[in-house]
This record gives structure tokens, sequence and C-alpha cells, in this order.
């Protein structure tokens, strides 16, 4: 249908003259001029089409459809979709029906060479590294200047209150003005670190929150979706915070109990789900749609939660409950095929509808019986007062409603592999080497067909020569059964020539394209670790080169990625804000994402200590000062930089001082050991001696009663002198 007319010629806004237009037979001024279909359509899971009476919507379902339509078919007549069905293909390594059928018209086989596969395996590899570790990803720290807190503004000014009070009634004076203005001085900076230190503590708290809602959430697995989307499609959404409800097990009172939880997580969206309005630029302005999924059983779940319309669940699950119902659009069919999800009636029971953001009249809520917020905030019944809402559509009925609250963020963003300036969608490496694809890929049949030719040897049969009963088929030592050709008696019944082999030109057309992808995406093969590599990547220092310049285009893409992950975590922390119980985690608090300062920092750390570690080995003086703490600090800087257990290169703190202690019992006891083996030593040397002096004792004993003197005798001295004793004795020396 055209309804070009709807729209002013030159800037494409609607056109006021037609604020209420007739399609069908069908006033669409409720919808706020989105045109809309005589009678929208939906797919019964037989595929067979099935009308949705249109008074049976409310004004809000009708203007929320009419969105919708509005949505899928601007991003069907701008080539989005089937530029993402041609991404899918492209990455399955699959061709079209139709190139199919021409190549099997020409006789070509259908290979197709995986050169995008690997690229966006080595581009997920990549991207993931830095953003898979939720804990090392994300920091929350305080703010330069925190704002102040009014307990301890409060309490520092009470103490100085109390300080002066105390002056006064000590001196029976009140102190000079300027005196009190020195003292509030001086007070002013314990002021500021009793605020720094609780705004540190307060940030610390709400850290551990939030690595705890990450573990608890799976942020591995869904920022690796997200990626894994991005780097195929080139365009990805991510939600934060998605509230969840679910039974787990939980340790009461010691034991083991199954109880309902709250808890925060994260969802990477599939692209073929998302459908912003035409001319939108972001995820925080203009309508946006989503298509979501339920199942009946998550689906009746919500009868009894706030802001979901119960009696409109169950009018869905009544219709719908046990047949399922499909939000189709025109890929879904071939998005299935390529998924091997073949069947037109897969996921039975599966409840398609679409999330919407957008604003809505106040009349358009008061058409599903919402009269106030959740603040009792009164609802205007007009159609000039607009409420920016959040709602879930199903089958013509909104099941769930929201109005968001000022300021308030959509909890969805988009992350672009590369950015297109002026557009909602971004490409990816698929995109960019769409046609080096197919240049590979004509290349390759070709070095298979010329390969094949050239192998065996080719056979020029003469018909006339052949006989009737021969099969005509080739093998080695085969009788060829031939006859005389009576038209020409001279010619060979068979005859035989090679076909020259061209794959070593083939084959470098093929590498050319094949490195100029790498330059193209700025992906390299050796990326991957592949031991393809030519010219300066075959040395180290050619490689590491090649990496900087590599790591240059990739740069761009980690920061499209962490301005993504900052908001949502910033969405998370704001979330815990607002209604969190625990007033302790509160605080003005910043959010660090460190996916490009880790990308960029962290080869450079590694190499940075290594040199200082060498120039410690090379200077005495310097390795004279060094402690086995401290290098084990060293060391242990070096194993995280290179994304190493920190207890691969050198032990803990703690098990370093274990260590010494026990070297140093292990000193003491060999010392002590010594000591014990030196007085044994010593205790037999006595020994022999004492052993020695008894002995002679007993000699000299034995000596006396025989007669014969054998110690030592008294002496005299001639000339009748008195011995040595004696003269001593006297006092002659």
């Amino acid at each position: 249908m055209d309804n070009g007319n709807l729209k002013d010629a030159e800037s494409g806004a609607l056109n006021p003259d037609v604020a209420s237009v007739k399609l069908g037979g069908k006033d669409n001024a409720a919808f706020g001029g989105v045109p809309q279909a005589d009678s929208p359509k939906v797919l019964t899971p037989m595929g067979d089409a099935e009308d949705i009476p249109v008074d049976t919507r409310t004004a809000m379902a009708a203007y929320c459809d009419g969105v919708w339509e509005a949505a899928k078919s601007d991003r069907e007549s701008n080539g989005i979709e089937d530029e993402l069905v041609a991404c899918l293909r492209q990455f399955r390594g699959k061709y079209t029906a139709e190139e199919e059928q021409e190549l099997e018209a020409s006789g070509f086989p259908k290979v197709y060479f995986p050169l995008s596969e690997h690229k966006v395996h080595t581009a997920v590899a990549w991207v993931d590294e830095f953003f898979s570790n939720g804990e090392t990803l994300v920091n929350v720290k305080h703010t330069p200047i925190p704002e102040m807190e009014t307990d301890i503004v409060k309490e520092t000014f009470m103490s100085s209150l109390q300080d002066i009070a105390e002056v006064i009634r000590k001196t029976g004076k009140v102190p000079p003005a300027g005196l009190i203005q020195q003292y509030a001085a001086l007070k002013r900076p314990l002021i500021e670190q009793a605020i720094e230190e609780e705004a540190q503590s307060k940030a610390l708290r709400m850290e551990k929150v939030i690595h705890d809602d990450m573990i608890e959430g799976n942020w591995s697995d869904h920022i690796h979706n997200l990626i894994g989307y991005t780097c195929v499609y080139g365009t990805a959404g991510f939600r934060s915070p998605v509230i969840r409800i679910k039974r787990r097990n939980t340790w009461v009172d010691g034991k083991v109990k199954m109880e309902k939880r709250v808890y925060r997580t994260f969802e990477a969206v599939d692209p073929f789900d998302i459908f912003p309005a035409p001319g939108m630029m972001d995820t925080q302005e203009g309508n946006l749609c989503v298509r979501v999924r339920y199942n009946p059983i998550s689906l009746a779940a919500y009868r009894e939660v706030p802001l979901w319309i119960k009696s409109a669940v169950e009018e869905v699950l009544e219709k719908y409950g046990s047949t399922g119902y499909k939000q189709e659009v025109s890929s879904d069919f071939e998005r299935r095929s390529l998924t091997a999800q073949h069947s037109t009636i897969d996921n039975v029971g599966s409840i398609e509808g679409y999330e919407f953001w957008g604003s809505v009249s106040g009349a358009m809520l008061h058409s599903i019986g919402m009269e106030e917020d959740t603040k009792k905030n009164k609802i205007a019944n007009t159609s000039y007062d607009w409420y920016e809402v959040n709602a879930i559509v199903i089958a013509g009925k909104v099941v769930y409603c929201r109005i968001m609250e000022s300021g308030e963020e959509r909890p969805i963003d988009v992350v672009k592999f590369y950015d297109t300036p002026g557009s909602f969608w971004g490409r990816g490496p698929l995109q960019l080497i769409a046609s080096l694809q197919r240049i590979c890929n004509a290349a390759g049949r070709a070095i298979v067909m010329n390969t094949g030719f050239s192998a065996l040897p080719q056979a020029i049969v003469d018909m006339l020569s052949m006989d009737p009963r021969d099969d005509m088929k080739m093998r080695p030592g085969k009788a060829w059964a031939t006859r005389q050709n009576g038209s020409n008696p001279n010619s060979k019944p068979i005859s035989f020539f090679t076909v020259e082999s061209n794959a070593k030109s083939i084959t470098d057309v093929f590498e050319f394209f094949q490195r100029l992808a790498d330059e193209v995406t700025g992906i390299p093969a050796y990326a991957n670790g592949t031991d393809a590599a030519v010219g300066a990547a075959r040395t180290a220092t050619g490689l590491n080169m090649l990496f900087g310049a590599a790591n240059r285009g990739i740069k761009k893409v980690i920061s499209n990625f962490d301005a993504v992950v900052k908001k949502a975590i910033n969405r998370l922390c704001a979330w815990h804000m607002r209604y969190n119980p625990d007033e302790s985690i509160k605080g003005d608090v910043n959010i660090e994402v460190t996916g490009l300062k880790y990308f960029s920092t962290k080869t450079a750390r590694a190499n940075d200590i290594l040199n200082l570690i060498g120039k410690l080995g090379q200077d005495q003086r310097m390795a004279a000062l060094q402690t086995p703490e401290r290098l084990a600090k060293l060391m242990r800087e070096i194993a995280i930089s290179m994304d190493l257990p920190p207890e691969t290169l050198a032990p803990t703190t703690e098990e370093l001082r274990r260590e010494q202690e026990k070297q140093r019992q292990q000193a003491l006891a060999q010392q002590k050991a010594i000591e014990q083996e030196q007085g044994r030593v010593q205790g037999e040397e006595l020994e022999k001696i004492d052993a020695k002096g008894r002995a002679d004792a007993r000699a000299r004993a034995a000596g006396r009663g025989a007669g014969t003197p054998l110690g030592p005798q008294p002496t005299t001295t001639p000339k009748g002198r008195p011995p040595y004793a004696s003269r001593k004795k006297g006092g002659q020396q």
C-alpha cells in the first residue's frame, strides 16, 4: 500500500493536514497518523493467516500495533531484513537458491570456503577476551568530589558546637568570630576526609553487589552472545538489568530450600528481533519495538504480578496457550532454514509478542483501564497529554504497561561493530568482506575444477569406432571394445590429452583476496594462532609490529563495547540506588569499565615489568635493595598482566612467609644438629681422656704394690737445695 501522500514531500514528516485518514474504511486518528493495514494478520502454527478483529483491540493496542507494522515495513523496505539474512547465510556458508541453480547448471561444485566464519570466530575470541570476566571488567569508585553526606556534616557541625560551648563554659567568654572561622577552616579537612572515606566504603560495597549480580546473572554467557551477534550482523542489542523471578536453592537455617528469588540478569538481543521506528538513531529516543517470546507457564506466572493486566494475559492464554502465536516477519522462514529449524510449526506453544518503548496519550492508557501511575498520580484522559511507557503487546492485547519515571533510561542499548554515520544499524566484518567472500568462492571453485581436469587425462572418442557393447567408462587396465570406422578407416577410436594446471596462479589470486580481507576487517589471520604467516609475521619483532597495527583498528570496536557495557552497568547501579533497601551501598559513585584500558595496557605493562626485573638483575646495587616479598609481588603483576593466575609465577605473601619460616626452622634444626654433633664428639674425646686417666691411675696403683715406681716421684735438688715447691713456699722465685 502506498502511503506516500501521508508525508510531506520535502521533509518526510507526517502531514498535519491528514491527521485523520481513511484506510480500508477505518478511522486511524487514534493511531497518531501511523497507517494501519485493513485487517492485521497473524500466522497460526500451521502457517495459515488468521484475522484479528480490529474492534477487539483497545486504542493503545491499536496504536502500538501500528508502530510495530511501520517499523517492520521500514526495516524491510530499507534492505535491513535482506542484509541480516545475507550475513547469516554468509556465516553459515550457504548459497542462495538462485546461486545453487546456476552452479548446478554450469557444472561447478557447490563449495563455499569458510573465510567469513573464520573471521567471525577470530573476532569473537579477540573481543571476548576483554569482557568475559565481570570481576576485572567493572570497577566502582567514588567521584573525585563526593556529594556531602548529611549525617557526617551534621555530626561534625554538632561536634564543633560542643567544642565552642566547652570553651565558653571554661572561659566565660564567646570566642571572636575570626577565631571561630579559623576553627571551622581547620575542621573542613576532617569533614572532607570523613566524606571521602564513607564514599569509598559505599563504592566498594556497591562493587561487590554488582559483581555478585554479574555472577548470578551469568554475565559471561550473555556478553559472549552479544559479541557473537555483533560480529555476525554488525549490530546487536543488550538489555540491563533484566529482572527475573526464579525458584532457586537457598541455604536457610542449615538446610537447603527452594525459594522464589528476585535476581538481576542481562540479555543479548538478536538484531532480527529489534524494530526501531523509521528515522530512529538511538534506542533512547523514538518508538522502539523488540520481539519477545514466552511459554505458557512463564506467561501465566505474570498474572498476579503488579502492572501486568490479568484479564489480557488470561485471554491470550485461553486462545493461544495450546497452539502458540507467531509475531512473524518476512525473514523468519529463511532464518529458520539457515539455523536448522525447518518446520513451520517449530516451538509449538511459544507465544510471541513485542515489547514497546515510546509515548502514548492519556486516553490510550485509559482504554486499558490505567487511570493512575505507580505513585498514585492521576493520568489525564486526553489525547494531548502524552506519557513515556514500557508495554508488552501480544496478539492485539496489552498485557503489561508501566509509565516510566522522568529521566529514566530504557533498559536497552545497541552495540555496533563499526559505526555507520546517520544510521541506527552498524556494519560488521561480514558486510565488509561480502564481495571478497564471493571472489574467494569463485577462485576456490576454479581451483577445484582445474585440479580435477588436470589430474587425469581427458579422452577424445570417435563414437563411430566404438563398439556399442563398451560401457564408455575409464579405468586402469581396461580393454576397449572398438570397431572400424567405415567412413574414416585411419581414425583412432580413442585419443588422450592433458589439461594444463593453473592451480598455482589461481591460488595466488585466492590468497591475495584472503589477505585483503585481513586488511579490510582489521582482523588478521595470525590473530587466531594460524601458522599461515607471511612476510613480517614470520619473525617475533615483525609479528609484534603487525599486532600493534591491527590493535589500532580493533580499539574502536573495543571502545564501542566499552560504552554499551558502561551504560548497562550504570543502569544496574541505578536500579540498586532506587530499589535496594541496603543504604550502605548508596553513594556518589562512578562506574569504570576496563575493557579498552585493559586492552591498551596489559601488554605494555607486562613488558615494563619484565624490563624492570632485567635491570634489577644487572644492577647489583638495585638488586641488593630488593626483598623476596618485593620480587614476588613483581612476578605476580606479570602473571596478572598475562591473564595467568598470580600463583603460577610467584607465591602469595602468606605462602612466602610460611616458606621463609620453614627455611628458618630448617636452619635452626641444622644448626642444632651441628651443635649436637660437636657436643657428641667432644664428649667422646673427654670420655677417652677420662678412660685413659683412670687406666693410668690403675696402672700406678698396681706398680706401687709391686715396688716399682711408675708415677712421678719427689725430686731432689743438687747441693741440698729444696725443691721448687719448697723454694716457692719460702718466698724464693
